[in-house]
């Protein structure tokens, strides 16, 4: 029994994650829907919770501090490289056993 992404949802989130490196600025909105499939892949990838720190504090930061969600932000170099480390690492950890 393993809990694991189907290769569609990696592939997607996997060239938004590009596309984010790519441009390292970007909208509240951005931001948002890149981290909500990233906290989502966290329960199958080994890990990913321990690349999602400031992925994560980022995204609370943004929320809190700004009524604009399309005024560009540049990412912070923290955000960029959890952002590496899953682009490089989510094929290779998908699939996490459920059962001890």
């Amino acid at each position: 029994m393993t809990a694991q992404l189907p290769e569609k949802e990696l592939r997607d989130l996997r060239r938004s994650i590009q596309q984010a490196l790519k441009n390292p600025t970007q909208s509240l909105r951005t931001i948002h829907s890149l981290t909500m499939p990233i906290q989502v892949a966290t329960f199958a990838l080994l890990p990913a919770r321990i690349y999602t720190q400031h992925i994560l504090c980022m995204r609370n930061q943004t929320v809190r501090s700004s009524d604009d969600w399309d005024k560009p932000r540049r990412l912070t170099a923290e955000y960029l490289r959890e952002l590496v480390w899953w682009k490089n690492n989510i094929m290779h950890w998908n699939g996490k056993s459920i059962l001890p």
